[in-house]
Order: C-alpha cells, then structure tokens, then sequence
C-alpha cells in the first residue's frame, strides 16, 4: 500500500467491506503506521457510540444515576476507569463523568482520582478542563467535567494531518493551560497528545491531572529520591536541582546526547 489510506477506506476496513487482499494490504500499513491505528481507534469508538445511541440497552450503566447525573453514552476507557456523557438535570446540561467502581478500586487510584478533580477545581482557564464535582454514589467513585465535543490531540492530528501552523497554535493553546496550572502551583507531569483535548470549534483543554503534584513549598522536591512520574518518552531530559547526583549525570548525558 504506497501512503496512507482515506478515511473512507479505513471505515470500509471497519464495517468489513474490503476485500481480503485489500483487508491484508491494509493490516499491514496498520502495523507499521501509528497514526492510521490512532484512526482506526477513533473511528471504532465513534461507532461503538453510533450504536449505543442505537440501542440504549447496549451498556447497563446508560440511564443509571450517579450523584445527580444520569449517564447517557460511553465516551471512551482507559486505565482510570470509564467516561460517559451524563446530563444534569439541575443545570440543564450535559457534562463529561470519569467513572471508577470504588469496591475494585485501589486506594492509591483513589487518590490519584481525587488529586486529579481537586488539581483541576483550583484552576479556571480556557485551556484547562473545568470540572464541576466530585465524590462517591453507591460503589462508584466519579468526577463531573465539562464535556467537549471534538477528539485528544493525536486522534485530531491523525484523523486532519493539520499543517505546522495549526500544529503550533494548538500546543499555543496547551502550554497556555499549563502555564495557568503551574502558576496555580500545579504541575501536571503527564503531558503527552492523549490528554490534550481538541473541540470541534478548535478550543484546547489540557485534563487528565491524574499525576499531577502541588507545588506548595518551593522548596520540597517535587521528585523524591528515585521516583519517576509519567510516560518516558515524554519526559524532559532535566530533573531538579535536589535530585540525586546520578540523575543529574543522566540529565547531563542525555542533554549531551540531543
């Protein structure tokens, strides 16, 4: 297969519709292509949504009442539980509900659950997302959010191929978030394209401060001794000035390396 597929083919590919030739070229630019998987990821979800809206039944949890949100449609997953568009009955709105089932719950995703609401509750920015409440209903742990209708930065970038103008004025608009949060005392230490949410009107909202640290005494590190936070790859090379002399050497290795 010479470059990479239309949507169009990539939404046969789903439904079933190639051919096995055209279904084996296609699985083999998947496996070499990160952005087209991306895709292919973001279409499926889509149509797995198409058809909750189809048939209700299709989730338990649609209908059900949590807090004073009754959930609606699965969103999407991840490794801190389930998203799902809930509607406020009270504001007459619709907003975004992370979801963890707080009896399979361990208490260290507890906390990070919380950290992440009340980390996101100090900031109010444009670029930031805003949640609205938090706490437990029944067995489930749950944080309300504002709900953006659009796609993460690498589900944007893949599905749009965007030139390096609107590249670079999106990750304007993050560092904007982020800048807010660290002037709030909050730094997020898990940035990376998944947790930058792009909306249909082009509007940037950095979530997901699930691993985020409060910077309340200047002069505490930030990192204790040997801990690591977030995705390798997408770690600065820089470390603290208080970290331990063989992670300044790494630092200095890895600036030299670059």
């Amino acid at each position: 297969m010479d470059g990479c597929p239309e949507e169009e083919t990539i939404a046969a590919y789903l439904e079933g519709d190639l051919s096995a030739a055209e279904r084996a070229a296609l699985d083999g630019h998947l496996e070499a292509c990160t952005d087209c998987r991306v895709l292919v990821a973001g279409l499926a979800r889509g149509q797995v949504g198409a058809r909750v809206e189809d048939d209700r039944n299709a989730d338990p949890m649609t209908g059900v009442v949590i807090g004073r949100y009754t959930l609606a449609e699965l969103l999407g997953s991840g490794g801190m539980g389930l998203v799902y568009r809930a509607h406020d009955p009270v504001l007459e709105r619709d907003v975004a509900v992370k979801l963890i089932h707080a009896l399979d719950v361990r208490p260290a995703d507890r906390e990070r659950l919380l950290r992440e609401a009340r980390a996101m509750a100090r900031l109010s920015h444009p670029n930031v997302l805003t949640v609205f409440d938090a706490g437990e209903s029944g067995d489930e742990l749950f944080v309300a959010m504002a709900l953006v209708r659009g796609s993460t930065l690498r589900e944007h970038c893949a599905r749009r191929r965007p030139d390096w103008r609107e590249v670079a004025t999106l990750c304007l608009g993050a560092a904007r978030g982020l800048a807010a949060s660290h002037r709030a005392g909050v730094l997020h230490r898990d940035v990376k394209p998944d947790n930058i949410l792009v909306g249909e009107d082009g509007s940037v909202q950095v979530t997901d401060f699930g691993l985020a640290r409060e910077m309340t005494d200047p002069g505490a590190p930030l990192w204790p001794a040997g801990s690591e936070s977030g995705r390798p790859a997408r770690r600065g090379t820089w470390r603290p000035s208080c970290a331990p002399a063989a992670s300044r050497r790494r630092r200095a290795i890895s600036t030299r390396s670059v």
